[in-house]
């Protein structure tokens, strides 16, 4: 390793220069979309995580106190409350503060929060890591390219809690990285939110072996393993109690299985672990190239070695706990991410700083950058595609939020921010909550709002409608 003590130093300006440009096209998208809610994938996941946090922004309205107050609940609950078992809800408490700040322009303020925000533990990563060294590279500079690779770069600007959980684990790992400057106590109170927010970014720990010696690294156990605990605890006996209060089926997966069952689920599944393979660790085509600039140096060099053992090891911990549920969510993933990134900058700066490397390497790494430009300019036009076509939304499902404002202008007489329960068809995710800001889903009561090809019960009445929204009274 003490071959690269001078290369980061000497990093290519080449290199250097591509990341900035990438790391500007990925702000403006972000900054962009935050005006523009809410892009693929997952978006019903995004949906159902900002509609937690529109429920304590209402709570709060209400002046609810007490577990009715903290318990997380979904918009679509009916005349119930729809408290539900879920991931630790800070992030979606964080987001319903956009809420609070314009409720007509919720949808807008959330994005905007959540941009910022990821922008801020962006900063606070390079910050807390600006003295620490790997293999004698700066830190801080190979963190730079977390907006950009793997999972980490793709949730980056969604409003999901994926990119905050793994951020405060590779900030745990930050504050005790220094031998002499620890503060375990710290590096544990971030771990535990982290993985109270997201458990699997626990694969993220393997960072601490490029740095620590077992003995070292079992001086970090103690705030590790209580850190493990306090997640533990809250999805076993916390669920369970947020269970009692609980008035409808679970939506969110949070149950504990088998890894045994996870693994013969895999079974199955040669295909997508190839789609996974080929598409889900870097972009399309990224990791056969990116192993391609390995094969062809000179000699394969031990860093490639100790850092594909602990992706894979990464790999195999996630596809224990999920199995093949996985590979369609590869947001459990994200806790990758830092090594990846890692891998990525020690290879470029390397190859960057040798005068004459083999020609076989030069042209894997020319098509590892070519396509990771090409994949960054392709999520953009993806993202960024329903604006140029003066779509309201990505998908055809999504919320037509402009529709919703313009129907809460029309009609000052519905109760809107009361706490009523408004009727709708809302099965899954609260599509239409999210874009009104309101509970959704009842059964009774004199207000509704069903999409445009959705049959509105009989003793309700059409009083205005947009393309794809229908206002209804009810008897």
């Amino acid at each position: 390793m003490e071959n690269f003590r001078m290369v980061s130093a000497q990093a290519s300006k080449k290199f250097q220069l591509l990341v900035a440009w990438l790391l500007a096209l990925r702000f403006i998208e972000g900054l962009v979309m935050a005006f523009y809610p809410y892009p693929g994938p997952h978006f019903w996941r995004q949906t159902d995580t900002l509609s937690v946090g529109i429920r304590y922004a209402q709570r709060w309205q209400e002046g609810l106190t007490g577990w009715d107050f903290w318990l997380p609940a979904m918009l679509n609950s009916g005349e119930t409350s729809a408290i539900m078992p879920m991931e630790f809800p800070f992030y979606n408490f964080l987001l319903g503060l956009g809420y609070l700040v314009s409720w007509e322009n919720g949808p807008l303020y959330a994005s905007l929060i959540a941009f910022g925000w990821s922008l801020l533990l962006w900063g606070a990563i390079l910050w807390v890591w600006r003295n620490h060294d790997i293999w004698g590279i700066p830190a801080w500079r190979v963190w730079l390219l977390l907006p950009l690779l793997g999972q980490s770069g793709l949730y980056f600007t969604k409003l999901m809690p994926d990119f905050t959980a793994m951020a405060f684990l590779l900030l745990a790992c930050g504050v005790v990285w220094d031998d002499e400057k620890e503060h375990p106590w710290i590096a544990g109170g971030l771990a535990t939110l982290g993985l109270l927010i997201k458990p699997p970014v626990c694969i993220l720990l393997a960072l601490l072996f490029l740095k620590k010696t077992k003995w070292a690294f079992l001086r970090q156990a103690l705030w590790i393993i209580v850190s493990l605990g306090i997640s533990i605890l809250y999805y076993t006996k916390g669920l369970d109690f947020i269970r009692l209060y609980t008035t409808r089926g679970e939506i969110f997966a949070v149950a504990l299985h088998s890894p045994w069952e996870q693994w013969a689920s895999l079974q199955t599944q040669g295909k997508e672990v190839w789609k996974w393979l080929s598409d889900g660790v870097f972009f399309p085509g990224g990791s056969l190239s990116f192993i391609l600039c390995l094969v062809f140096t000179r000699s394969f060099p031990a860093w490639g070695w100790k850092l594909g053992l602990l992706l894979l090891l990464q790999c195999l911990a996630i596809m224990s706990l999920d199995g093949a549920h996985s590979l369609a969510h590869r947001y459990y993933y994200i806790g990758m991410s830092p090594l990846i990134c890692l891998a990525v900058y020690t290879l470029c700066t390397t190859a960057f700083q040798v005068e004459k490397f083999p020609r076989l390497q030069q042209g894997a790494l020319i098509l590892f950058a070519t396509l990771w430009v090409g994949a960054s300019i392709d999520r953009c036009v993806n993202d960024l595609g329903p604006i140029s076509w003066l779509k309201e939304a990505k998908l055809s499902q999504g919320p037509p939020f402009a529709q919703c404002q313009v129907l809460r202008a029309r009609h000052p007489e519905i109760p809107w921010q009361q706490g009523v329960v408004f009727r709708s068809h809302a099965p899954g995710s609260p599509f239409l909550g999210v874009c009104f800001g309101e509970r959704e889903h009842g059964k009774k009561g004199k207000w509704g709002f069903f999409r445009k090809e959705a049959t509105i019960p009989s003793d309700c009445h059409e009083i205005d409608g947009t393309e794809k929204i229908r206002l209804v009274a009810c008897d």
